[in-house]
């Protein structure tokens, strides 16, 4: 089968879009997915930067949250062809396949075990979720759900938990920020403090729950004073301030990742009495357990209230160019139904 991706040759240049072809096989696990909508997360972004240290992989495609229909479930007996489902990296149940090959001409692009700027994705079993059928209106908000609200979700239900919610410190306002807040809001009933810089930003999540929006130059934000800060910035100095403005008895948790080589700088005392400093990777979500109560939680009331500017996989590279200028308020949507 013949489809269009966009790939990475180089980092930090742009993707390039072209016809690649699957030809194999399908291995034990794996799936093909038609890509509805996908969402284009901060990370990809520092994945074109390569910020992590020089990528092994290229060239290679990118994009790990979508929402797609299984149309050939090879072995699989977590789906069925006509399926709907939730595309997401962080691994669930069933079976890590082994990555599928790809191939442009007699030339090898790498993917791992799920891709979705592609219009047709194969893609291990774990990485997907059976939901039910999807409306149209829901299909952009349901492209989110496989990174940016089941992270956030998992960091505030499992590794911070609802008894350090009520004072909430959130840095940075995009799109993990965005879902930060509002599921802050909506389900744990936290009174939020927001640290963006972009005006526009910070108004839009004031809609979503913020009841509080500081720049970090303003000095009238309480130090010592919130149960739980969540960075979405990867930013050392805001980062910093998030340690420093927690209690002893309070919890930083970092979502947003620093480039390699960055350092921050911290008073390491309040650790020995209670404050905690913890890496997050997928904030210990359960895809099986945790997307069917976002999905559940994604209602129109909740819908409505989102943001979303729809890009075509052939106008990606202007997306990217948005979301690095700041000038995106929502969230970068692919559509790849047509």
């Amino acid at each position: 089968m013949k489809f269009n991706a966009a790939i990475l040759r180089s980092s930090k240049k742009p993707l390039e879009v072209e016809t690649i072809s699957f030809v194999d096989k399908l291995k034990p696990g794996q799936v093909i997915v038609k890509i509805q909508t996908t969402g284009i997360c901060g990370s990809q972004i520092g994945e074109i930067d390569a910020v992590k240290g020089p990528d092994p992989y290229l060239p290679h495609l990118l994009g790990h949250e979508a929402v797609g229909v299984v149309i050939d479930k090879g072995d699989s007996d977590k789906v069925l062809n006509g399926d709907q489902v939730i595309l997401h990296w962080i691994k669930g149940s069933g079976r890590n396949a082994e990555p599928p090959r790809y191939f442009l001409g007699s030339e090898r692009i790498n993917a791992g075990q799920i891709a979705t700027f592609t219009e047709y994705a194969i893609v291990s079993e774990n990485r997907l979720t059976k939901v039910p059928n999807c409306k149209p209106s829901h299909l952009d908000a349901w492209a989110t759900l496989g990174c940016a609200y089941l992270t956030a979700y998992g960091t505030l239900k499992r590794i911070i938990g609802r008894n350090r919610l009520t004072e909430a410190l959130v840095l940075g306002g995009g799109g993990i920020g965005q879902a930060t807040v509002l599921l802050l809001s909506e389900i744990f009933a936290s009174t939020i403090t927001l640290i963006e810089n972009v005006n526009a930003r910070a108004e839009y999540c004031k809609t979503l729950g913020a009841n509080n929006i500081h720049s970090l130059n303003e000095q009238d934000v309480l130090i010592n004073h919130f149960d739980s800060a969540i960075d979405t910035t990867g930013t050392p100095n805001v980062i910093e301030y998030g340690y420093n403005a927690i209690k002893d008895s309070g919890i930083l948790a970092l979502i947003g990742v620093t480039p390699k080589g960055a350092t921050i700088s911290i008073d390491p005392m309040p650790l020995h009495y209670g404050r905690e400093l913890v890496g997050i990777y997928g904030g210990n979500a359960k895809p099986d357990e945790d997307i069917p109560e976002l999905v559940d939680f994604f209602q129109e009331v909740i819908i409505s209230k989102l943001l979303h500017e729809k890009f075509t996989l052939n106008s990606i590279n202007s997306a990217l160019l948005e979301m690095r200028s700041g000038s995106l308020i929502g969230r970068a949507i692919l559509n790849l139904e047509n």
